[in-house]
Formats: C-alpha cells, sequence, structure tokens
C-alpha cells in the first residue's frame, strides 16, 4: 500500500508533537521548570502552570 506525502506528513506532525510533550512534562518534573518559546516571547513555565516572559522575540512575518 502506497502513503501519499499528505498522510505521512501529518503522522509525523502528530508523532513529533507528541514526543515534545511527554519530554516537556519529563523536563518540568526533573528540573521544576522549562523554557519555551511561546506567542513570540521566550517564557519559563513552573511546575505551577505559571508563566514569566523573558525576552520578546520580535518575529516579523515575511511575504515569500
Amino acid at each position: 500500500m502506497e502513503h501519499k506525502p499528505y498522510i505521512t506528513k501529518r503522522i509525523l506532525i502528530s508523532t513529533s508533537s507528541s514526543a515534545v510533550r511527554i519530554a516537556q512534562k519529563n523536563a518540568l518534573l526533573r528540573a521544576g521548570f522549562v523554557i519555551k518559546a511561546s506567542k513570540g516571547w521566550v517564557v519559563r513555565e513552573t511546575q505551577m502552570e505559571q508563566l514569566k516572559k523573558s525576552v520578546s522575540l520580535n518575529l516579523k512575518k515575511e511575504s515569500l
């Protein structure tokens, strides 16, 4: 059975998203916090789900 490219891409996105969520949970348990990019900011998320904004990424959308 031949898979179409979009099916493979959907599987890849789903699997990698799952892996990132698992890694984030593990990091929260071990270190007590995770530093990540969210909505144009670098934020520190603690186990109590508190977010502290650190640095603005100043992202600009450029047309292709």
